[in-house]
């Protein structure tokens, strides 16, 4: 048997939408005890503050920025960084985010 490390530990930890949908389910049926809504608007802040933690997006005056981080995302969380879009340029080719704004539709 093989000791377990850090790079074990960082391999086998959920992410914050994993914990969140563990916590909300029923054991017995795997239901949620929460309703359908309220649980997709919580899913959507954690995976929020889940690329927030990991340096892959920040928030500045209210909107929503793309950042370039080093660390490699996920296979659960790149389609959804992926959605958000690349930062744009503006005329002096300096990157002005996303272009998501926080709480409003793009």
């Amino acid at each position: 048997m093989t000791s377990s490390g850090a790079a074990d530990d960082d391999a086998a930890a959920l992410t914050l939408p994993e914990e969140l949908l563990l916590i909300t389910l029923g054991p017995r049926r795997g239901k949620p005890l929460c309703r359908r809504r309220s649980l997709q608007y919580a899913a959507a802040g954690a995976v929020l503050a889940e690329l927030e933690g990991r340096g892959h997006i920040t928030e500045e005056r209210g909107r929503m920025r793309t950042a370039d981080s080093p660390d490699p995302v996920g296979p659960l969380l790149a389609p959804l960084l992926h959605s958000l879009g690349q930062p744009e340029l503006n005329r002096r080719g300096i990157s002005a985010g996303c272009g998501c704004t926080a709480g409003t539709p793009r």
